[in-house]
């Protein structure tokens, strides 16, 4: 349980950073390269301390495209919070498991329950409702929040595939190796694209390593959780618990409002996450 609380509390506080970055007026491309860049750091020493599983060309392929994806997911994430804040991006993200699932479906031909199946069917209708309207105070009315949002889902959904895709091809407890080459793809992603703006400064650092502190504990709370328990438990509850107080945290802290349909679509996704993951 413990381990699961954190997890969420981890994942949550990689969102609120980033968006304390964008307040203070931080060059996000420089945020994320230094994230990236400790979480690749981070991941390295834990696999040497580990003395795990070796490395394979199946995580260098994978986790490398993985990573790419994560650099295209992370500027989509940063305009989304602008228009759309934290409570609904993040909802989002989470959702974009929907997209691995669905493959699993039609690419393998697993067979999913009628309660997974509905939990499909829901996450498809929450998406159009959470880009209904703006929910932070100064977002923009951007005509192009719809497509930030659908941007972001289709991108999260690309790690989770990828991450699908690794899962199938090698033994369980080779995920380490994994993360590894994932940081660092996005790490040198990031970089290059951060090499077109201006030097970061102390601000661009700090929330960088912040958030990369998040990031790699939230995948190491994960792991262990889901090496105690049940991934039945895990996944619902983490999800679940992962959009309730991202919703909390981004009014409290950012003021969102929500409207009557972002808040059904917000019911809707998390609902429809439990019932996937079940």
């Amino acid at each position: 349980m413990l381990w699961m609380v954190l997890c969420v509390l981890f994942g949550a506080g990689f969102g609120h950073t980033m968006r304390h970055a964008q307040v203070r007026q931080c060059g996000m491309a420089w945020v994320g390269a230094c994230n990236y860049l400790f979480a690749a750091l981070a991941s390295w020493a834990w696999l040497l301390l580990q003395r795990g599983p070796g490395l394979t060309g199946e995580a260098a392929v994978l986790g490398t495209l993985c990573g790419l994806s994560y650099v295209g997911a992370y500027l989509a994430m940063d305009h989304a919070l602008r228009a759309a804040g934290v409570g609904v991006t993040q909802s989002v993200q989470w959702l974009g498991v929907s997209l691995p699932v669905a493959a699993s479906i039609f690419l393998w031909h697993e067979v999913p329950t009628t309660i997974q199946t509905a939990g499909l069917v829901l996450a498809f209708i929450s998406l159009p409702l959470l880009a209904s309207g703006p929910s932070a105070p100064d977002a923009p009315r951007a005509r192009w929040r719809a497509a930030l949002l659908a941007g972001l889902f289709v991108l999260e959904g690309l790690v989770g595939l990828a991450m699908k895709v690794y899962s199938l091809r090698v033994p369980a407890g080779s995920e380490v190796p994994y993360l590894c080459f994932m940081f660092s793809g996005a790490a040198a992603g990031s970089i290059v694209v951060a090499l077109r703006t201006a030097r970061p400064g102390r601000g661009e650092m700090t929330h960088g390593v912040a958030m990369g502190v998040a990031n790699v504990l939230c995948n190491f709370t994960f792991l262990r959780a889901l090496a105690l328990l049940p991934g039945t438990i895990v996944f619902p509850s983490v999800s679940a618990g992962s959009i309730a107080l991202s919703v909390v945290l981004g009014a409290l802290l950012w003021h969102e409002r929500h409207g009557l349909r972002a808040v059904i679509g917000l019911v809707l996704a998390a609902v429809a996450l439990v019932a996937i993951n079940m």
